[in-house]
């Protein structure tokens, strides 16, 4: 049986993602502060450790602009239909990619903004 270590509840989101190296398209799965995961169309070459860059498409629903993320690698795993990445959030450097993060993040756990 599998333990769920986190410390901070993630919430379950669904965004749209695109990796700024490849271009390689996907969804954003889950979030919290501290980490996420997101589920590739295509497997990409990443390791454990590896920063990767991409950018979050939000629904046009929630009134929250794209922005981008960077992402720690901690694992992947494949299924069936995905290749999925999970790791720890980086913070963004810009002043509106964090406040879009908090958007997201306070959207996607039903606190209002």
């Amino acid at each position: 049986m599998k333990t769920d270590h986190r410390r901070e509840k993630r919430s379950q989101t669904y965004a749209k993602v695109i990796l700024m190296a490849s271009g390689t398209p996907g969804y954003l799965r889950d979030l919290s502060k501290q980490g996420c995961k997101i589920s590739l169309l295509n497997p990409v070459p990443v390791m454990k450790d590896d920063v990767i860059l991409f950018k979050i498409i939000p629904d046009d629903e929630n009134n929250i602009p794209a922005f981008k993320l960077s992402l720690k690698v901690f694992w992947t795993r494949y299924d069936s239909l995905y290749f999925s990445i999970g790791g720890t959030v980086i913070l963004p450097e810009g002043e509106e990619d964090k406040e879009s993060l908090k958007k997201i993040y306070n959207y996607y756990a039903g606190i209002n903004q």
